[in-house]
């Protein structure tokens, strides 16, 4: 009896101590690509988050991130904050990951070459934040 007590006692704490495990704000899969768009290019891009917390509210579970991108050129200048936004998702289920995707046009003065974009997240609702990055291309 008291072997049976000391092994449901060690699953219980095991159980106990992976469901109070803090969740770690990560992003993951970016991508960016350019298309040609005469006299120009648009970039479109995207990242997956996962790993925020998800604020339970009754039968609501909510997510709240705020991001932003900053874009590397050539010439070593950066388009800081090139674009930004804030994902607010209210769900009856909790959502394992979000993706966000962003669009940004080059006008002709842009140069041909390697670029590249730095994603930016905060989660609101833990503090913690994230970023990732993708190079892409302009060509002529």
């Amino acid at each position: 009896m008291m072997k049976k007590s000391i092994s449901l006692l060690i699953i219980f704490i095991f159980i106990s101590a992976c469901s109070n495990e803090k969740k770690k704000l990560a992003l993951f899969n970016p991508e960016a690509f350019t298309f040609n768009l005469e006299p120009g290019w648009e970039l479109n891009a995207s990242v997956r988050v996962k790993g925020y917390v998800m604020e339970r509210n009754n039968d609501e579970f909510k997510i709240n991130l705020v991001y932003y991108a900053d874009i590397v050129c050539p010439e070593s200048d950066t388009l800081k904050k090139a674009a930004s936004g804030n994902i607010v998702k209210i769900s009856k289920e909790e959502i394992p990951d979000v993706g966000i995707n962003m669009q940004k046009e080059f006008d002709s003065t842009y140069v041909a070459g390697s670029y590249k974009i730095i994603f930016h997240v905060r989660d609101e609702n833990s503090g913690q934040t994230a970023k990732a990055e993708e190079a892409f291309e302009i060509t002529k």
